[in-house]
């Protein structure tokens, strides 16, 4: 199960269009520069799912304990966003994560920024930073460091 909250800021002015972000999943301030949006992301992992059944964090022939469950590494999460206003640079990213488990016992941080080229034949290229947990559905109790490019496409004109 999964809930996500948003607020967003403009000018300094606090607004929340919920209507909006109920239609589109995203605000459409956040396409404005100079915009942040605050973002809470709930999930709650079922221990016995009605389709899956039974929680799969390991299985038994893989010798783990009942120590990495991904509740403790997985679960809450706050994300601040900005369009920065410049066209070099489309849109900047910070994110906490950590398990509602044993909350901030187990922390991720990300930093992404997508930067844009001015040219219609270049997709904008993402480079993000990512310190801590979850860095795949298998190894999320695996601590890393990790630094990443991805190739954004937004449309398939």
């Amino acid at each position: 199960m999964t809930s996500k909250y948003s607020a967003h800021w403009q000018d300094g002015v606090a607004r929340c269009p919920l209507k909006e972000i109920a239609q589109n999943n995203q605000s459409p301030l956040l396409k404005k520069p100079g915009c942040f949006a605050v973002t809470a992301d709930v999930r709650y992992f079922l221990q016995n799912g009605p389709l899956q059944g039974e929680a799969e964090d390991y299985y038994a022939f893989e010798m783990q304990s009942q120590a990495y469950r991904r509740k403790d590494y997985d679960g809450l999460a706050l994300t601040l966003e900005y369009i920065p206003p410049t066209e070099k640079i489309s849109h900047m990213a910070f994110s906490y994560r950590t398990g509602y488990g044993k909350p901030f016992n187990y922390s991720t941080f990300r930093f992404e920024a997508t930067f844009n080229f001015n040219d219609d034949d270049l997709p904008p290229l993402v480079i993000w930073y990512q310190e801590g947990y979850n860095s795949d559905l298998v190894d999320y109790y695996n601590y890393n460091r990790i630094i990443g490019i991805a190739i954004e496409i937004t449309s398939f004109d």
